[in-house]
Order: C-alpha cells, then sequence, then structure tokens
C-alpha cells in the first residue's frame, strides 16, 4: 500500500503599514517565497510532470493535486507553474551544438525523435531498457 501524501502548509504574511506621512512601508517575504501563495519544488515538479509527459489538461491537474495530495492549487496557478518549467527547460535546448545541453546517450547510441533530428531522451530510455 502507499503512505498517504499531506502536503506541509506554512503561512507567510507580508504585513504593509502606512504612517502620517503617507509612506508606505511592506514587509518582505522569506526568501524561496514569491507571492502570498507560492508551491514548494516538488509540487510545480508534480504538477509540471503530469501536465508535460501526462497531457492532463490544467482544470484535471488542478482536480488530481486536490484528489491525490489534498491541495488545492487554482487553474492559474496550475498555468503558472507550467510556464516557468516551460522557460526553465528551454534553457537546457537553447544550444543544439552545446554538449552539456546534450549528454552522450547510453553505449554511443544516437537518440532523435523519428524524422524531427532532434534529441527524444525518453524514447531511448523504452528502447534500451532503463
Amino acid at each position: 500500500d502507499l503512505p498517504e501524501v499531506k502536503p506541509v502548509v506554512t503561512e507567510h504574511r507580508a504585513h504593509a503599514c502606512e504612517c502620517s506621512c503617507r509612506h508606505v512601508t511592506r514587509a518582505e517575504f522569506p526568501e524561496g517565497v514569491r507571492a502570498p501563495v507560492s508551491y514548494g519544488p516538488r509540487a510545480r515538479a508534480v504538477i509540471a510532470y503530469l501536465l508535460g509527459r501526462r497531457h492532463l489538461p490544467t482544470r484535471r491537474m488542478a482536480e488530481a493535486t486536490a484528489d491525490l495530495f489534498g491541495l488545492e492549487v487554482p487553474t492559474g496557478a496550475v498555468d503558472s507553474v507550467y510556464s516557468e518549467a516551460s522557460r526553465r527547460l528551454r534553457l537546457l535546448h537553447r544550444r543544439p551544438g552545446d554538449a552539456a545541453a546534450h549528454p552522450p546517450t547510453p553505449a554511443g547510441r544516437t537518440a532523435t525523435a523519428p524524422g524531427r533530428g532532434r534529441p527524444s531522451w525518453p524514447s531511448w530510455r523504452r528502447r534500451s531498457g532503463w
């Protein structure tokens, strides 16, 4: 059986105060927290995986996180997480000739998507039994 997964929720509040001179002073969020609602790296990774690899629509992704983890994620946040993951992953494929962007495949095999000539790492994993 699988262990029950419960999200760890930490609430951060960033207060703002206005003095008599009308200047507003705002508190900053802790490092790593970018907004009033911020999801951790594991939650963002699961969302990006289910959207990008399993092709769940945004609304079903939000339902899945609620059903599986008890984590209510609005569809706008799902879109935001996916956009961020897409932006970060795009950096890996920016320079096709860069050896760091395309590590060697096992046993010297060439892994390309059929007819496209681009690396398709999941395809060689399936073929080679990884």
